[in-house]
């Protein structure tokens, strides 16, 4: 998946802690910690040294970072090799990579159509 130079989406620095909901049009860089709630219209990127306690929802999620919480995304989900997540993950198209640590379920729905974004069938 390629991401937008900075200055494309919107994004949580290293520095940055967040607690509460979380909702943005625009793609999403995590490199802070989040706890709450993430919910995008686009694309999540958890970066590695991330944290995140929180519920994900998103088109496409990619984990390179720390995620305790359910994932669910309407087009895929990406584990990279230095992903760590304790949650159920749930999307169409869901790719881990080896080395990635998931500890939870692995639900591949589809999303249905006509309703709004995260209404799995």
């Amino acid at each position: 998946m390629e991401w937008p130079r900075l200055g494309g989406a919107a994004e949580i620095g290293p520095d940055l802690s967040v607690e509460g909901l979380v909702s943005s049009s625009e793609d999403l860089i995590v490199r802070g910690h989040v706890r709450g709630r993430l919910r995008l219209e686009r694309r999540a990127l958890i970066e590695v040294g991330a944290r995140v306690e929180a519920e994900v929802l998103a088109s496409e999620v990619v984990v390179r970072g720390t995620v305790r919480g359910q994932i669910r995304a309407t087009e895929r989900i990406v584990l990279s090799s230095s992903a760590d997540v304790e949650g159920d993950v749930e999307a169409p198209v869901i790719q881990v990579e080896e080395g990635a640590r998931l500890v939870g379920r692995v639900l591949m729905r589809f999303p249905v159509e006509g309703r709004a974004p995260g209404v799995f069938s």
